[in-house]
């Protein structure tokens, strides 16, 4: 599910200061007339005449506080000037055109005291014009800002939608919220455009959204915040939060909250088409502000500009619906149909750290061959499984969670997309761990160690038992040239595993010729497991284009303590597998695994 993008109207927090602090020994007159108080982070709008070309604002800090000051000309042929005083009056930092053309910016002024400051702006010019003023109190890591141009005249337009009803389809909760609440901010981000526009948005689950939105990894904490493609981008549609953030639903608590409203408000901005704008009112603000919630007179020009004027509406939730927020013991079932029309659902789950589960899909009626997927918050796929359920059904059995967190379940069918079975199904999640079938032993088929048993496998047992990667706290990478990899994870005593090492192919010749200088060993603690409980499969199509060959063992009877576990894919020359080119060597994939 996860997808290259190209960054387009992100929002970061911006860390290049530009210094512009003067101590000049300047004392603040009182202009006469009144003193406008403002608040961080909320802009405020002004008209200079001929007449009257000087306002005075006032703002109250406190020691440390980090500013950036912004005036900005949106009107008129104004040349803002601005001015910041200390509460004993005296000038601590101006400027003229710091924001790029006409426009005055402070940046980087650290204040040295309690108290009011008062903010002067001018017209150089003395003529008729609007402006705008906006005060950030920034963060440790610096002012928070939109990337892009800082000297936009007003509203930019970027290529718009050939069409005015949209689907969006939402992956992932904001990190600590559920997904539900995190699908209602989305709503109302979306209905904000929708009340000033003739634009209908509906919340779809299939993959062919033509908006996608998600929480994942970006770049950490403090520095980009969300990023999203406007139509006129090669990713256009495509929306990412960075997970890594302090989010907050709606009005920040603290003083490190980001409001998820705001910031998704105004990336769905970007991706109907709205570049930034140099109104500080405006939603598209290159400046974040948690108070910018709504369309402004500007974003409403700009998108009535691209779509008409009349009102659109939002369809939230029409989705089939989710399995609720599940208690740690018990069971939830539901039923639901897989067709050629609606191939795949998801549905929603959440476990505590350490918790185990039992997925399974069974078919009801029809010809359907159910296969199922789990993903985690991240759309990194955790396990996966086709016909362990016996009868052709899947089941995902004593799946152990390392992180606390909602996961998703996609149901589908063998083949998926390419399928062609279709049928009402059942699904349920099974709190706690439940008994497994032994696996059959035989003579001389088991080896006993310290710490587990090892076993022979049949083919069928690749569908019985979970794999061994699905214990792991994350997978392993697919790397090209010969490396060691290290992973850890956690099992039950009781628990039985595919201890599978595969090669594939896109071509069965390829993938014969590929055996011929391919190589796998197991080892448990070190020591080598006899070639003779690897179990080598026929080679097989996997649905996806591509020929495989499984090598594995079975363990099982697990010991209380660690047990290192060591597979090995040694290439005698580089390797070609149709897609990628492979470097001869060793590749080296170690597990660690604590038994419970």
């Amino acid at each position: 599910m996860q997808s290259r993008r190209t960054v387009i109207g992100a929002l970061l927090i911006w860390a290049g200061f530009w210094i512009a602090v003067f101590l000049i020994p300047a004392i603040y007159a009182r202009a006469q007339g009144q003193e406008q108080p403002i608040q961080f982070g909320q802009p405020v709008s002004g008209q200079f005449t001929a007449s009257s070309s000087t306002a005075v604002y006032t703002i109250e800090g406190k020691v440390g506080d980090k500013l950036t000051i912004e005036l900005n000309a949106n009107g008129g042929n104004i040349d803002p000037y601005l001015r910041l005083y200390n509460p004993q009056g005296q000038l601590i930092g101006e400027d003229d055109n710091g924001g790029g053309k006409r426009d005055a910016r402070l940046s980087g002024i650290v204040l040295s005291a309690d108290g009011i400051y008062r903010i002067s702006v001018e017209d150089k010019n003395k003529t008729d014009g609007q402006y705008s003023l906006m005060v950030i109190r920034e963060l440790i890591n610096g002012a928070i800002y939109f990337e892009g141009e800082q000297d936009a005249l007003a509203y930019q337009l970027s290529r718009p939608w050939d069409k005015t009803s949209l689907t969006y389809r939402l992956y992932n909760a904001v990190p600590g919220f559920s997904y539900e609440e995190t699908e209602q901010v989305v709503a109302e981000a979306w209905a904000a455009w929708a009340a000033v526009s003739p634009l209908k948005f509906a919340e779809v689950q299939t993959d062919n959204a033509d908006i996608v939105i998600e929480f994942g990894q970006i770049d950490g904490s403090s520095n980009v915040l969300g990023q999203a493609c406007p139509p006129s981008s090669p990713c256009a549609g495509q929306v990412q939060f960075d997970e890594a953030e302090n989010w907050v639903l709606r009005e920040p608590r603290n003083y490190d909250d980001i409001s998820l409203l705001a910031v998704a408000t105004h990336e769905f901005g970007h991706i109907l088409g709205l570049l930034h704008s140099n109104d500080a009112n405006a939603l598209m603000y290159p400046t974040y502000s948690p108070y910018n919630l709504k369309p402004a007179e500007d974003d409403i020009e700009g998108v009535q500009r691209m779509y008409g004027s009349g009102t659109g509406g939002v369809s939230a939730g029409s989705s089939p619906a989710r399995t609720p927020p599940p208690s740690s013991s018990g069971q939830d079932t539901v039923e639901s149909t897989i067709d050629d029309s609606t191939y795949i659902e998801f549905w929603d789950f959440d476990v505590q750290a350490g918790e185990t589960v039992s997925i399974k899909m069974n078919r009801l009626s029809g010809d359907l061959d159910p296969f199922l997927v789990v993903i985690d918050a991240n759309n990194n796929i955790l396990a996966y499984d086709d016909d362990s359920g016996g009868d052709l059904n899947a089941a995902l059995i004593n799946l152990r969670f390392p992180q606390t967190g909602y996961y998703t379940v996609a149901a589908t069918r063998s083949q998926q997309a390419q399928g062609n079975s279709a049928g009402n199904y059942e699904l349920s999640i099974v709190y706690g761990a439940v008994e497994q079938p032994r696996p059959t032993q035989s003579s001389g088929s088991v080896v006993p160690t310290s710490n587990v048993q090892v076993s022979k496998g049949s083919a069928v047992d690749l569908s019985r038992y979970q794999p061994l990667d699905s214990i792991l706290t994350s997978p392993f990478n697919n790397s090209l040239a010969p490396n060691t990899q290290r992973r850890a994870g956690q099992v039950s005593s009781g628990d039985t595993y595919v201890w599978n090492l595969p090669w594939c192919t896109n071509d069965a010749q390829l993938l014969n010729d590929n055996l011929k200088n391919l190589e796998v060993q197991f080892y448990v603690n070190d020591t080598q497991i006899d070639r003779s409980l690897v179990t080598q499969t026929q080679p097989k199509g996997e649905g996806n284009g591509l020929v495989c060959v499984n090598n594995f063992v079975l363990l099982s009877n697990w010991q209380p303590g660690t047990v290192k576990l060591t597979a090995t894919m040694v290439l005698r020359q580089d390797l070609y597998d149709g897609i990628d080119i492979y470097s001869a060597g060793n590749y080296v994939y170690e597990y660690d695994v604590q038994v419970q």
